[in-house]
């Protein structure tokens, strides 16, 4: 019982109970009892049943199923785990009064007397006394001999104590005696004061049939059985305090019962009671080992009625901590039988009183849309109470709230052993399927349907175009169809046509890498992994990577659509050594327009290409979110915790189309707007992003050309108009342009996909009549549509050639003062059309770049391809063929 009892401590949950039978030893010749040398005369030895052996032994047996007691907020509190044995237990102290189990040992001190009736021939009655003087083993009447009677068989029936509840049922009739059977009526009694089990008896009888042949010396050996089942109590892993009082509450308290020398067979009678017994045990702090409760004082030990416990029946202990703090504690008994001649010591585990628990989870795990997996917390543990040293984990469980989603879970963490301190956290990740995605735009069904170019195992080449043409590389490159692709780590366009393009990187001006140092060879080495920066697409790249010296990256087929994006080379301590645009389209972008040059006459100068670099037309698109709730329990505590994984969905209204925008200078595109009623500084495309700190944002800098290649997502702003206008802490006026100002000679810094570079300023003359200065007048080849921001110009002088439509979509501000309340970041002059130019000067006061504007306002038009704009601030671009 002992080891059993230990291992239920641990576990927080222990009930014992022992309930045994003594035996009397027939008077035999190794027990001759002394009459006083007459053998007529009737005398009686009492034997406690079982105490001889010669009655089964019960062992200890344990109740399969614990009641768990609860205390604030369902959790739980207290633990029972019932312990049976047979009646006696072993008395620890000499008893005191008759509330305590009856042995051989103590019958005498606790009782002193007990109560025999004797019939002859089964109904005379012969006999009705109270028994009492004891001498040597041997019990005799208290009014003095009795005789028996010549070859008559009597048939005795006794009951211990003489009286209980101030009767005597031997002698008041309650009781009825026949066929070596008692039938009886009991009530357990009560007190007012709280201390019922101190007045219950451990209710005895016995039975026996003998003439004086059959006895030894005349002595009548009598076996007393228990009547009635004893409840006790200790505790193990209890919190420092003291037990004030334990309750048996909604049991039956009164009963009628026949017994027939080895069987009771009770039938409750009258309404369910409560009983109470006031204990005041102080209790320590204590993990291991039992601690009495019951047995500090016999007495106190419940004689309860047998009947079967139901759900109606259950137990009430009032412990108070050493804080001062009464703890109520109650729970239903479970499926159990309080039997005759059995003792039910529950051993008390005050789990929740003893121990604090801690349990907490992330409450609500957000995905942004684009991501599949992100990670959540979970602590778990709980300290004791009063040692707040004592730390142990507690393990938990997760479960779906529904199956709903279940299929698009592919990984969760269901389960955990909990944290062994307070610090500590478990970190778990849960991963989804990609959202799904719908479209409006007509062309974004072209790209999914376009054949699928490339595989993982031979990735398609842009610099060659699949192997079609000589390899020449960009920092642009066009895709149109899913699949895999493969681009070289080639500094721009320092490669042209299977050479060498020195004049792209050298000459007399120098070009900086990521570190700041100059570029003299064309390929990027040092390289530890690649990566997405950002994609205006969700879900469309995927497994971007480095191999054999080339960045490799795969489109979805399922989440094709119009999209930029940038991919990007680290070094090994995660520094982006150089980055490259993306431009997702299906629009034939080598079906350029030919521009007269307005100064010269001459036709087809200049090949335009058809859209803005990185133009995506207007649509709207559609990922439908999901929210998946996960119950979390602790499993001791019984703690509820709910985690809610949200995987933002979202309808991405891109009504007017837009394309990206670039400061002078920089080869890497900023987000496009996202629509032209939206200009605020948090106005742009949503998109995903690599690592976190890929998004999009402003900042107030000037940086080396090294710092702007790290940072090919930042948009660096400058204070207010009395700055110089520059981006770059070192300027430079030859970043698009390695050329003369006449002309335009592609530089590695050159964002434009291969075949094409950023124009010279005349490029666009024709589009404004030859007007080259920066201030407001001109006039427009063509002319303004009625919304005000589409403009209509032709290829040729006089309004001839083709028609071009142009989209104005303005240009993001880049001062943090504000430009005419526009913020910083957000858009500005909104209604124009501005294209920059490879041209770059500083006018004594500011840095400026050229630029294509124009531009109708309600108080001044712009129509000059000479319009002077701030370094700083972040345009369009348009190219043109080399």
């Amino acid at each position: 019982m002992t080891a059993l009892l230990n291992s239920k401590c641990k576990a927080g949950i222990l009930v014992a109970a022992c309930v045994s039978l003594a035996l009397c030893s027939s008077c035999t010749d190794e027990n001759v009892y002394d009459t006083g040398g007459d053998k007529d005369v009737i005398g009686f030895a009492m034997t406690a049943a079982s105490e001889d052996g010669n009655t089964p032994q019960s062992r200890a047996a344990h109740s399969t199923e614990p009641s768990v007691l609860l205390y604030a907020r369902n959790s739980d509190s207290l633990y029972l785990h019932t312990t049976i044995t047979d009646n006696p237990s072993p008395v620890s102290e000499s008893p005191k009064t008759r509330g305590v189990p009856v042995t051989n040992d103590n019958f005498k001190s606790v009782y002193g007397a007990f109560g025999v009736k004797a019939y002859v021939n089964g109904s005379t009655l012969y006999m009705n006394d109270k028994v009492s003087p004891e001498s040597n083993g041997v019990w005799s009447p208290d009014g003095g001999k009795r005789f028996w009677p010549n070859s008559k068989v009597l048939d005795f029936y006794a009951c211990a104590p003489y009286e209980y509840n101030g009767k005597n049922p031997l002698a008041d009739g309650t009781a009825s005696y026949s066929d070596q059977k008692i039938s009886f009526s009991y009530t357990v009694p009560t007190t007012a004061d709280g201390n019922d089990a101190k007045a219950q008896p451990d209710l005895m009888f016995a039975v026996a049939s003998h003439s004086v042949e059959t006895t030894t010396n005349g002595c009548v050996p009598l076996i007393f059985h228990h009547a009635l089942a004893g409840i006790k109590f200790v505790v193990c892993d209890i919190a420092g305090g003291t037990v004030e009082s334990i309750s048996l509450k909604g049991v039956y308290g009164a009963g009628n019962c026949t017994y027939d020398s080895s069987d009771f067979a009770w039938k409750q009678t009258g309404e369910r009671r409560d009983f109470r017994q006031n204990f005041n045990v102080a209790v320590d702090d204590q993990q291991t080992g039992e601690q009495e409760i019951t047995d500090k004082d016999p007495e106190t030990t419940f004689m309860m009625i047998p009947q079967v416990l139901d759900g109606e029946s259950a137990i009430e202990v009032v412990i108070k901590t050493k804080d001062g703090t009464s703890h109520t504690l109650t729970a239903p008994f479970k499926n159990q039988e309080w039997e005759a001649g059995k003792i039910y010591t529950y051993t008390i585990s005050t789990e929740s009183i003893n121990w604090t628990y801690v349990f907490e989870v992330t409450p609500e795990l957000r995905l942004p849309l684009g991501t599949t997996s992100g990670n959540y917390t979970v602590k778990s543990y709980r300290y004791r109470t009063q040692a707040p040293e004592v730390i142990e984990p507690v393990a938990w469980n997760a479960e779906m709230k529904d199956n709903t989603h279940e299929k698009e879970i592919t990984g969760f963490t269901y389960s955990g052993k909990g944290t062994s301190n307070t610090s500590n956290e478990e970190s778990n990740t849960c991963s989804l399927t990609m959202l799904p995605m719908s479209t409006s735009y007509k062309g974004d069904a072209t790209l999914r349907n376009n054949l699928s170019k490339g595989s993982p195992d031979n990735p398609y080449d842009l610099s060659t175009d699949g192997g079609k043409q000589s390899q020449t590389t960009a920092n642009c490159y066009i895709v149109s169809a899913a699949g895999t692709y493969s681009l070289p780590l080639v500094y721009g366009n320092a490669i042209k046509n299977g050479s060498l393009n020195r004049s792209a990187y050298s000459g007399t001006n120098t070009f900086n890498d990521y570190n700041d140092n100059i570029i003299s060879s064309p390929g990027i080495t040092g390289a530890g992994d690649c990566i997405l920066v950002w994609s205006d697409a969700f879900y469309l790249f995927k497994d971007v990577k480095l191999s054999n010296n080339n960045l490799v990256f795969t489109l979805d087929k399922d989440y094709m659509q119009q999209a930029n994006a940038i991919v990007a080379v680290r070094d090994k301590n995660k520094k982006i050594m150089w980055s490259w645009h993306i431009w997702v389209t299906e629009h034939d972008l080598s079906k350029t327009i030919g521009l007269q040059d307005y100064s010269t006459g001459t036709k087809n100068q200049y090949h335009l290409m058809p859209y803005n670099l990185g133009w995506i037309d207007g649509k709207s698109i559609t990922y439908t979110g999901r929210d998946i709730p996960f119950t979390f329990t602790q499993s001791r505590s019984g703690k509820t915790e709910t985690l809610t994984v949200i995987q933002a969905g979202a309808v991405l209204d891109y009504k007017d189309g837009g394309s990206t925008y670039y400061q002078w200078g920089r080869k890497d595109p900023l987000v496009a707007l996202k629509n032209r009623d939206l200009k605020g500084r948090d106005d742009y495309r949503p998109h995903e992003v690599g690592q976190e700190s890929y998004g999009y944002k402003c900042t107030v800098k000037k940086v080396s050309l090294g710092e702007a290649i790290q940072n090919p997502n930042v948009f660096y702003t400058v204070l207010d108009d009395t700055d110089q206008f520059n981006w770059l802490s070192n300027p430079k006026y030859y970043l698009w342009n390695n050329g003369s100002n006449d002309s335009s000679l592609k530089t590695i810094y050159d964002p434009s996909p291969r075949g094409f570079k950023i124009p010279e300023s005349r490029a666009f003359s024709v589009f404004v009549n030859g007007n080259s200065k920066s201030e407001a007048g001109g006039t427009l080849n063509g002319y303004v549509a009625s919304n005000g921001y589409t403009y209509y110009v032709y290829s040729e002088k006089e309004k001839q050639g083709e028609k071009i439509e142009l989209t104005a979509t303005g240009q993001r501000v880049d001062r943090q003062s504000k430009l005419e309340n526009e913020e910083e970041g957000g858009l500005w002059a909104i209604e124009g059309v501005y294209y920059w130019s490879c041209y770059g000067f500083y006018n004594g006061k500011h840095y400026i770049g050229t630029s294509l504007c124009i531009r109708n306002t309600s108080s001044a038009y712009y129509y000059t391809y000479g319009f002077s704009g701030a370094q700083t601030m972040a345009r369009p671009v348009r190219c043109i063929k080399e």
